[in-house]
């Protein structure tokens, strides 16, 4: 069960998803909600909505007992291989952004999955950014905000909030939008922000890339939304290069 703890944990699952689905492990025959509630120790509001997550993540699946749902865990050998296909995926698209990943020993990859996991990882850049001794609190972000924002769900906000809490500054390069143009418009040394726009006409731009501290989060936006942090001083550095190259020349 602790070895399957922490591939879970390295796959981005909450301490919450993980005590649920290994409480449902331990009987092949499944549990109620209420059998979930007491042996997790989670209100019964919250298992409700974890639930709703792991089986969307294919990592529950239910039956009718009478007039009751009871739930049951997939075999972790198939959870953990279908993680391992998103994260090939991923790898795949790696090398048109950083040719020399996969020789990097040093580098440490965490994947995201799904509309949630958007929150999750900016909740871990500001704390990476806390956490770290690089001389700038800052995040270079290349992102289409109208299109992120529909994935967040509206939680921009409170993102937002977040980052000034923590007085974390922030430069985006996005495409223009009716969201994007409000943020420019609220641009100031109060928000902690600039913003320039970049013209993504010819094809549109679904990727987000946020470059703070040692590390780089990419997140790719269409369809179910798979993100991945990547923590390697090189290819932060590299990417903030790219980065000021386009600041520069654009408006």
């Amino acid at each position: 069960m602790d070895k399957i703890k922490q591939q879970l944990e390295s796959l981005g699952f909450d301490d919450k998803e993980i005590s649920i689905y290994l409480s449902c492990l331990k009987y092949r025959d499944g549990l109620f909600v209420s059998e979930i509630t007491k042996k997790t120790s989670i209100k019964r509001s919250t298992v409700d909505i974890v639930i709703k997550r792991l089986i969307k993540k294919s990592l529950l699946t239910y039956h009718e007992s009478g007039r009751r749902r009871k739930y049951t865990a997939e075999n972790p050998k198939y959870v953990i291989d279908s993680f391992r296909e998103i994260i090939e995926a991923i790898e795949y698209k790696l090398p048109s952004i950083y040719p020399n990943i996969e020789n990097i020993s040093t580098a440490k990859i965490r994947l995201y999955q799904g509309t949630d996991s958007v929150v999750r990882m900016f909740n871990d850049i500001f704390l990476t950014i806390r956490m770290s001794n690089y001389e700038k609190k800052e995040i270079l972000s290349i992102s289409a905000i109208d299109q992120m924002n529909l994935v967040v769900n509206n939680s921009q906000s409170k993102i937002e909030k977040k980052r000034l809490r923590d007085k974390i500054n922030l430069r985006i390069l996005t495409p223009n939008g009716q969201l994007a143009d409000k943020i420019k418009e609220g641009d100031s040394r109060q928000t902690l922000r600039a913003t320039r726009f970049f013209n993504d006409k010819k094809k549109q731009f679904n990727i987000s890339f946020n470059i703070y501290a040692d590390s780089v989060s990419i997140f790719d936006l269409k369809d179910d939304p798979v993100g991945v942090i990547i923590e390697d001083s090189n290819l932060a550095e590299s990417m903030r290069i790219l980065f000021e190259i386009i600041w520069e020349n654009s408006k």
